[in-house]
């Protein structure tokens, strides 16, 4: 407010507060930008298309169509730093580190995009045997779907050939490849943010890797059952492109 007291001459004299009501009366409030999303892939706009159409296709035929975004995520054994509630004198509080070295687990993920299941596995890291593995369990997992659409990025070992020749023998299995450097397409991001600010930021088991792992399968297991308000946490219900593409007729409505 000050710099706008500063810069514009009409209001030179006004108060803050007064400059603030000014704004307000004018149809202007501070809002947060937001950045311009990019991604370098010439065949955005297709890709894109494609994902929605997949997402329509499963909206349309629950259970025999399925659409599910697959990722990973690593997690570490030493707390993230980040805000909390805490005493306003003395020390902050502390991401603690306990001895010395790091350990890591990877955790790779679906999302079922109509039921917000989530099916996820951990290991110290995700190699091609891994992953192949999980897709077998994940195939196994909807014995009645007659098309199962896996929703992935562009890492190496998603695009390997075992992983290629293995998704073709299954025969009810596609992958879809997302834009390259669109993580803004794939919502299991996001769980990956809930577990960061739910068990990863500022925990209590610095020196006790089993007891985080045993939380973050946790917090893991609690959506792997149907969670529709998982679903709504990661922006697959509303008024966003993908929730549209799923629920079309809820949103208009929701907007007469």
């Amino acid at each position: 407010m000050d710099r706008i007291i500063a810069e514009c001459a009409a209001c030179a004299d006004y108060s803050v507060g007064g400059c603030s009501r000014l704004l307000r009366r004018l149809g202007f409030r501070l809002r947060r930008g937001r950045p311009r999303l990019f991604s370098p892939d010439p065949a955005y706009a297709e890709k894109r298309e494609q994902l929605l159409a997949a997402l329509r296709a499963a909206a349309a035929a629950p259970g025999r169509r399925v659409v599910l975004f697959l990722d990973e995520c690593t997690y570490y054994h030493w707390p993230l730093a980040g805000r909390a509630w805490w005493r306003r004198r003395g020390p902050p509080p502390r991401a603690e580190r306990a001895g010395r070295g790091e350990i890591t687990r990877r955790i790779v993920a679906t999302l079922d995009v109509c039921s917000g299941r989530v099916l996820a596995d951990q290991h110290g890291h995700i190699s091609t045997t891994v992953l192949l593995r999980f897709l077998a369990r994940v195939a196994a997992a909807y014995p009645d779907a007659e098309h199962i659409a896996i929703v992935l990025d562009n890492w190496p070992v998603h695009r390997s050939p075992a992983v290629q020749a293995a998704v073709a023998a299954m025969g009810r299995v596609e992958l879809l490849f997302l834009p390259t450097y669109a993580p803004w397409l794939n919502p299991i991001e996001k769980l990956w943010a809930l577990l960061k600010a739910e068990v990863l930021r500022l925990h209590p088991y610095a020196g006790r890797w089993t007891e985080l792992t045993t939380a973050v399968t946790r917090f893991l297991g609690r959506y792997a059952e149907p969670s529709p308000a998982l679903l709504v946490a990661l922006g697959l219900r509303g008024t966003g492109a993908l929730a549209a593409a799923l629920h079309p007729l809820t949103d208009l409505q929701g907007q007469t």
